[in-house]
């Protein structure tokens, strides 16, 4: 089933309780940095929140987020009619600046 037009090349970020708004550290993008330490994390991943305002935003899924203290595996959960065809992840040492 295709996407409706107004999603079809839209991006979606992550957002956990601890997210930290990548327009309060400057940047001119919208979306979160998501703090972890070892653990398993479910966050909701939404698409295309004007000004990262996720009452205005469309839920499209969940990203689950794994680290043993070595490893980071992150699956992505999306629902119909959304489609992923592309994913990008970073993962760093330190929260945006």
């Amino acid at each position: 089933m295709p996407c409706p037009p107004a999603y079809e090349y839209e991006t979606a970020f992550a957002k956990g309780d601890s997210a930290i708004c990548f327009l309060d550290y400057g940047y001119s993008r919208w979306g979160w940095t998501n703090p972890i330490g070892p653990g398993t994390y479910t966050w909701d991943c939404e698409l295309a929140p004007p000004s990262a305002d996720v009452s205005k935003g469309t839920l499209v899924g969940t990203v689950t987020v794994v680290y043993d203290g070595v490893n980071v595996t992150v699956t992505y959960n999306v629902g119909a009619p959304y489609t992923l065809t592309e994913t990008h992840v970073y993962v760093g040492c330190q929260h945006a600046r």
